[in-house]
């Protein structure tokens, strides 16, 4: 596997773990959170 997608995997791994835990605190993730989280996606998946 390339490093490039290595560390694509990488980065979304750690932004599911961050989502998880502000689910299980009860939080409300909005679009644009997750948006700003990932590093400024244009659209949604």
């Amino acid at each position: 596997m390339s490093t490039v997608v290595q560390t694509e995997l990488d980065r979304l791994r750690a932004l599911e773990a961050r989502i998880r835990v502000l689910l299980d605190r009860g939080a409300d993730i909005t679009w644009t959170e997750l948006r700003d989280a990932y590093g400024g996606a244009k659209e949604r998946p």
